[in-house]
């Protein structure tokens, strides 16, 4: 089951057919993030039944849109999403996983985190706002570096709970449209605007990749000094 939390409402993706239902318990979370600086955006709970089809929340996009070989997909195991593939840079070299159409105003946070394991790899968030620039659809990139701490078949390399916390500053996400970086070109991503987040890879190598996330959500850092 996929959870996604968002201005009052819970999204379950239950045997990733989607519904709708209203969060009755909405006030309380968010009461509860504020007190932690966080905005929970996605979690994750039981088990999907389908490694391609996460369809009720998240959809796959690869590069085969564009002629190219990668494959990827995802599913929610043991209350944990599994995002994994293999890229192929003969054309294209990426595979991505998205939640999209959900109208997250995030205002006053300062950048996305993830709780997650994986295999040593580059990975991105990557985040929509609907702008389109050059007659594409434009997309806010920001990277992040994972420790090797499973293989690609989700055995540990160090402890089954070896897991990691990735943070990038909404500052940091760079525009980019149709594999292009276009700063300076369009606005800088707003937090207000956020209409889709997902994560993809994109690293320049070839190679069967896995990607493990406990959790997604929007953070503030702590004031310095």
């Amino acid at each position: 089951m996929f959870r996604s939390l968002y201005a009052g409402l819970v999204v379950i993706a239950g045997s990733m057919t989607g519904c709708i239902v209203p969060n009755r318990e909405g006030s309380a979370i968010m009461s509860a993030n504020e007190h932690s600086k966080t905005r929970m955006l996605a979690e994750f709970e039981g088990d999907s039944p389908r490694f391609d089809d996460l369809s009720g929340e998240w959809r796959i996009v690869n590069d085969n849109i564009m002629g190219g070989r990668s494959l990827g997909g995802g599913k929610i195991q043991n209350g944990v999403m599994v995002f994994r593939g293999s890229t192929n840079t003969n054309g294209g070299g990426f595979a991505s996983i998205r939640a999209s159409d959900k109208q997250w105003d995030l205002t006053g946070f300062d950048g996305l985190g993830a709780r997650v394991r994986a295999d040593g790899r580059r990975y991105v968030f990557h985040v929509f706002t609907g702008l389109s620039y050059d007659n594409g659809n434009v997309f806010y990139r920001g990277e992040f570096k994972t420790k090797p701490l499973i293989n690609t078949e989700g055995d540990p390399l160090e402890t089954p709970e070896a897991w990691q916390e990735v943070f990038v500053a909404f500052s940091d996400f760079v525009p980019m449209v149709r594999g292009r970086a276009i700063t300076g070109r369009v606005e800088p991503l707003d937090p207000a605007k956020i209409e889709g987040i997902g994560l993809m890879i994109d690293d320049g190598l070839d190679g069967p990749f896995r990607l493990e996330a406990d959790w997604i959500h929007a953070q503030v850092l702590p004031a310095s000094g």
